[in-house]
């Protein structure tokens, strides 16, 4: 949906979307902005809860002996960015531009955590787990030689789907 479209004033080049957000990357500098959240998609409180899940738990891995080699650190919060579409247009109203943090680019193919190794997954979950990081099961992981070597996608607790959320309402 933002194939072609960069930040401005950046060497950060749109990189993949996910259910609530879209990366940008800077390979010369080696790092990735997720920029968060869709507003066209997502209620507003939904979106900023699962940011903040998301980035308390970074911050608390990156604080953790054990866990920062495993994910993308060191982590930045950032304000304030513009997106401009393919087409050179600001698009930053389609997103909540103070939801954004840079982090570390991690190269290589990413897998769900679930297809991987029981014995690895539980291992790299427990750690997890063991510092207040409870949700993991949308995580994507890079395995080498059958070991997980990095983890994006986590969050301290989970937050409900907003499918769940409107189909309750029905």
């Amino acid at each position: 949906m933002f194939e072609g479209s960069q930040l401005a004033n950046t060497k950060f080049v749109y990189l993949a979307e996910g259910a609530y957000g879209a990366v940008f990357v800077d390979r010369e500098r080696n790092r990735v902005r997720k920029i968060a959240y869709r507003k066209q998609n997502f209620d507003e409180v939904h979106c900023r809860e699962i940011f903040k899940a998301e980035l308390d738990a970074l911050r608390i891995a990156e604080s953790r002996e054990e866990l920062v080699s495993l994910i993308a650190a060191p982590v930045d919060q950032l304000e304030g960015v513009v997106i401009l579409g393919s087409d050179a247009r600001d698009i930053s109203m389609k997103f909540y531009t103070d939801l954004v943090f840079e982090a570390e680019f991690i190269e290589g193919i990413f897998v769900k955590i679930g297809a991987t190794f029981a014995s690895n997954r539980e291992l790299i979950k427990r750690k997890f787990r063991a510092a207040g990081i409870k949700h993991l099961a949308d995580a994507s992981v890079v395995v080498d030689q059958g070991k997980i070597q990095k983890v994006i996608d986590i969050a301290t607790h989970e937050i409900e789907a907003f499918w769940d959320i409107y189909r309750l309402q029905l």
